[in-house]
């Protein structure tokens, strides 16, 4: 190819299957549609029901992944509109072989894909291997407690797999696609499951405050309470005035 490169891809460029692309969009609209209200309600609830910064090292963790998925959420309406109208972006991939600044800079943009989802991903399965065996170890302590914990630890592992790995894996092969130049076909059709498989990743900002935040009981009926007090059958949970937790009675006060 021209300059000695092996292939340099347009970032902006025309996509072939555009009605496909279509529904990428439209499930991002979804995802959207979804997510957001429901990231903004619970981060409502962190900064002026728990006051994060005053609690625990959980809530601040968990008050920063709500934020971030809530930053990813505001750019996905500009991408669905490029989708709609037939722009497919595959977030930069290029490979080149001449020896430039901006190969290099090129080349530090895949490290640094790859890296933050592996290494994050090694670490988050030692971790939870270890977490999980010495939970289970705990002869002393409330069994049902223990397995809750069990689950959460479990299903962030699960719930990272499910939405980053398989993009990752599909961008490992659009790479070898391009490096053993693959029939255009078959780059295409590569390129277009890429972008397909980075749209179920989105499903992570979704997913978060559901599995991180309300496998929590109390973060649960604090949530009903403040955004859903019809379901409760004897009115809303009393609040702890220092850190706004919801202080439940089971006799007296039972969220549907």
């Amino acid at each position: 190819m021209a300059n000695g490169s092996i292939y340099q891809l347009i970032e902006d460029c025309e996509a072939t299957h555009k009605g496909l692309y279509k529904f990428y969009a439209a499930v991002m609209i979804v995802i959207v549609m979804l997510a957001l209200p429901l990231n903004m309600s619970v981060l409502h609830l962190f900064i002026f029901k728990l006051k994060f910064w005053k609690s625990n090292s959980n809530n601040v963790f968990l008050f920063n992944l709500v934020l971030a998925d809530m930053l990813l959420l505001f750019s996905l309406p500009i991408k669905s509109y490029n989708y709609i109208q037939g722009r497919a972006y595959l977030s930069g991939l290029t490979l080149v072989f001449r020896v430039s600044r901006q190969d290099v800079a090129d080349s530090l943009r895949e490290a640094v894909f790859f890296t933050q989802i592996l290494i994050p991903f090694a670490i988050l399965v030692y971790c939870t291997v270890h977490i999980v065996n010495r939970l289970r170890k705990k002869t002393v302590g409330d069994k049902t407690k223990l397995r809750r914990a069990v689950f959460l630890v479990t299903s962030v592992m699960v719930v990272f797999s499910l939405c980053f790995l398989p993009c990752t894996i599909a961008r490992v092969v659009l790479l070898v696609a391009r490096v053993e130049e693959w029939p255009e076909s078959s780059q295409d059709k590569a390129a277009v499951a890429f972008d397909g498989l980075m749209v179920l990743s989105y499903l992570d900002c979704l997913l978060d405050p559901l599995v991180y935040c309300f496998c929590s009981t109390k973060f649960k009926a604090l949530y009903v309470s403040n955004y859903f007090p019809f379901l409760l059958k004897d009115g809303p949970l009393p609040m702890d005035s220092s850190t706004g937790n919801a202080t439940s009675n089971p006799k007296r006060n039972d969220v549907i």
